[in-house]
């Protein structure tokens, strides 16, 4: 599929659980079928129990790219929670982008390290 030009988008987020069939339903018809939407409850994920007033679920929709559609996808989204995030097109470039960071901030780390060690050397020879 990726191969012949189609692209997919997608929307993220956490919603209550006893809105999810509703969710569901409801992005089923505004994609006439063309949306999956993929529901995963939050406690089985964290491992821990967590104290709430209500059970949250995340959700992912993937579908097809298309102004029109993502802006109806977002409208239900943001009618049901507030809460939505954002998933990296390219996760293989932040990947790069973050190990590069981490190996400049090791880097940083040794420089002091391996200064003093010459200085030491260096001492040591004078002496």
């Amino acid at each position: 599929l990726l191969s012949a030009g189609i692209k997919f988008s997608n929307v993220s987020g956490i919603i209550n659980t006893s809105d999810c069939d509703r969710f569901k339903k409801l992005v089923f018809r505004v994609s006439r079928g063309n949306a999956l939407v993929m529901l995963s409850d939050v406690y089985s994920l964290a491992g821990d129990e967590i104290e709430a007033t209500e059970e949250k679920s995340i959700y992912v929709i993937m579908f097809r790219q298309g102004d029109v559609l993502k802006g109806r996808i977002t409208k239900i989204c943001e009618t049901f929670s507030k809460d939505r995030y954002d998933i990296p097109e390219n996760t293989e470039e932040k990947r790069n982008e973050l190990l590069r960071q981490i190996n400049e901030t090791k880097n940083l780390f040794e420089m002091p390290k391996r200064f003093i060690i010459q200085s030491l050397k260096d001492l040591a020879e004078t002496m």
